[in-house]
């Protein structure tokens, strides 16, 4: 068969990668999740791990030469490798041997628990019982297609066989199981004989191909053999483990040919211990069972090499009772659907009519919204699912396929939800409030998230249980102040009177606290209350109109603010240092600054400056000036003035009259 020429490039692309991967120190490429590949070629390089379920793959091709490894069952996870592709094409080995349920383990023999464990799996081998001395029985063998073999006796009974399990027939691939441990010594000083370990099975390889399957290599599932036991002394002295089961593959398609090897052959039984210092020997394991092999479609197997073999069991040691058993042979089957087109569609079951009851199913078909895989691609599209199973699919307009109760047509419901799917939710099945209650559910109030049916009924005037006959007490609210009785409105008549209402100063309790606004108030007993204006209750010396003491920091008087100190008569209004005469001072004019006994006096400003009694020329400060001489020329002189003075009031004239001579011939 010649690959396609997308898949030609591919491969070329593919080479230099797996020779890349098998250098020291590259990782090898892991395949382990789910993955679409939307059509693209697969072609894994050597050394790749493949597993989980691999779709819409062009062609899916192990190149000649390379080896790929289905990744190991954990405990958990792995173990299996699903393939959907269009072709596949197996040229070099595609490997699971060993990778299916784990096999059991033993401890060692002065322990108790010597005792082998069983294998994992469905079909796991028993494991062999540890010995007094040195004569423990063998693991028994896993089985899968057919029973796994029964373990060898030593002086114990020895580990049974795993059953088979599965379907020869069913189009699906199952891991193998594990083979069951041996029992160890039993004696102290001898803990390193340890019983065998059982084989692990198999794995699980499904081939899916929409067209044609080529297999001229090798795909292998075989099981493990079981482990021989721990050496003393330089012998084996324990008891050996069963082999594992071989695994499950599966290959279909429409057409193609298998010329190489497909195999699942249970693995062989561990050996048991010879005979040690003068002792019978021990046990060795039963034989894994073969797994199942199984290839549907137009394929041609003429030439293959198609497996499922029992594995042999494992030799005991020397004049042990019980033989161990081999494992039985798993099954090998092919089937080719038949040719005939029974729908007249054109397509048989051989070409991958995977409906040939209906002729509107077959490849290439378009898909519709019925539920069905119309193109037999092997998918189906999630809108076509019915997941709520109310009879509708999502592509048929149902809305809401979570919800069984949603689908068109279907009776509108007081949940809150689309139920015909009309794009449309009644306004009654809106939650305005979020209090979880609808007003078809009976919410009295959807825009009080604590009004609903149920609430519990507190005194607010509100029917918060919409339940009309129940109340938390009388909620009548008469006045309309917004304090119902049961609130302790103790007058529902007066607007202006409910619990918390500002105090008047009259003879009503506005505020319900049994104290009128007369009443509340005067508790210093001086005649005046709080509603009265007085500003500190607790002082009888404090009211409206008391005396307020002038800078003690207290309004006596509850005007607003203390009193002033008096700071009395301003002695200097000048501010000039000199109180003024009117005051007993010398100041002789206390409106002016200029004006006071410590000033010389200016001479030519009409003051008397140093309050002399004297002003400019006609004070001796001002003798020589050109105002004295002015003075003095006008018949003025200085008071008092005798001989001396009158030489000097001339000697001054003299002067002046000098001076203005001077100044005139400075003009000219």
């Amino acid at each position: 068969m010649h690959a396609s020429r997308s898949s030609r490039r591919a491969l070329w692309l593919a080479v230099p990668l797996g020779l890349a991967s098998l250098a020291p120190g590259v990782a090898h490429a892991q395949y382990t999740s789910d993955t679409d590949w939307a059509g693209a070629d697969f072609i894994p390089a050597s050394g790749a791990t493949i597993a989980g379920t691999h779709y819409n793959i062009g062609t899916f091709h192990v190149l000649p030469g390379t080896t790929v490894y289905v990744a190991a069952y954990t405990g958990s996870t792995y173990g299996s490798a699903t393939i959907n592709a269009s072709s596949i094409i197996i040229e070099g080995t595609l490997v699971a041997d060993g990778r299916g349920y784990l096999g059991g383990v033993s401890v060692s023999g002065p322990d108790p628990s010597g005792n082998g464990l069983p294998g994992g799996g469905s079909g796991g081998g028993g494991g062999g019982q540890r010995g007094s001395y040195v004569g423990s029985s063998g693991g028994g063998g896993a089985g899968h297609g057919g029973a796994g073999g029964v373990g060898g006796d030593g002086e114990m009974l020895p580990g049974a066989g795993g059953p088979a399990y599965g379907s020869m027939t069913a189009s699906d691939a199952m891991m193998g199981s594990g083979g069951g441990a041996g029992g160890s010594h039993a004696q102290p000083g001898f803990e390193c004989w340890i019983g065998g370990l059982g084989g692990k099975g198999g794995a699980a390889i499904a081939l899916n191909a929409a067209g044609a399957v080529t297999i001229s290599g090798v795909v292998s599932a075989n099981g493990d053999p079981g482990a021989l036991s721990g050496y003393c002394f330089g012998a084996n002295g324990a008891a050996g483990g069963g082999g594992g089961a071989g695994g499950g593959i599966l290959v279909t398609g429409t057409s193609g040919s298998v010329t190489g090897t497909v195999r699942a052959n249970g693995g062989a039984g561990g050996a048991g211990g010879d005979t040690v210092l003068g002792y019978c020997g021990i046990g060795g394991g039963g034989g894994g069972a073969g797994g199942r092999v199984k290839i549907i479609g137009a394929i041609t197997t003429s030439s293959a090499t198609l497996q499922a073999t029992g594995g042999a069991a494992g030799p005991n040691g020397t004049c042990t009772a019980g033989s161990p058993a081999p494992g039985a042979a798993g099954t090998v089957y092919t089937f080719v659907p038949p040719t005939t087109d029974s729908d007249g569609d054109g397509y048989t079951t051989s070409g991958g009519d995977c409906n040939d009851g209906n002729a509107s199913i077959h490849p290439g078909a378009a898909e519709v919204c019925d539920g069905q895989d119309d193109d037999c691609d092997g998918l189906l599209l999630s809108t076509e699912l019915d997941l709520d199973g109310d009879g509708a699919r999502a592509c048929a307009g149902d809305c809401n396929d979570m919800a069984a109760t949603v689908f068109p047509g279907a009776p509108e419901l007081c949940d809150g939800l689309d139920n015909n799917c009309d794009l449309m939710v009644p306004a009654t099945e809106v939650d305005a409030d979020g209090d979880g209650s609808y007003g078809c559910g009976g919410d009295c109030d959807d825009a009080d998230p604590s009004v609903y049916p149920g609430a519990a009924e507190v005194c607010d005037g509100v029917d918060d249980d919409c339940e009309p006959g129940t109340t938390a007490g009388d909620e009548t609210d008469a006045d309309g102040d917004g304090v119902p009785v049961c609130a302790m409105d103790c007058n529902d008549g007066d607007a202006t009177v409910y619990p918390g209402a500002p105090e008047v100063c009259n003879d009503i309790d506005h505020d319900c606290d049994g104290l009128s606004g007369a009443a509340e108030g005067d508790g210093d007993a001086d005649g005046y209350g709080a509603c009265a204006g007085d500003c500190d209750d607790n002082d009888p010396d404090t009211h409206p109109g008391a005396t307020d003491i002038p800078g003690d920091g207290i309004d006596q008087d509850c005007d607003g603010m203390d009193a002033p100190i008096d700071p009395g008569p301003d002695y200097d209004r000048d501010d000039d240092g000199f109180n003024g005469s009117e005051f007993g001072g010398n100041d002789c004019d206390d409106s002016n600054p200029s004006v006071n006994p410590g000033l010389p006096e200016a001479c030519a400003d009409g003051a008397d400056n140093d309050c002399n009694g004297l002003t400019d020329g006609a004070d001796d400060a001002c003798a020589g000036t050109v105002s004295s001489c002015a003075c003095r020329a006008a018949g003025e002189r200085p008071a008092g003035a005798g001989g001396g003075g009158a030489a000097a009031w001339l000697l001054g004239l003299g002067a002046a009259v000098a001076v203005a001579g001077i100044a005139r011939r400075r003009r000219r």
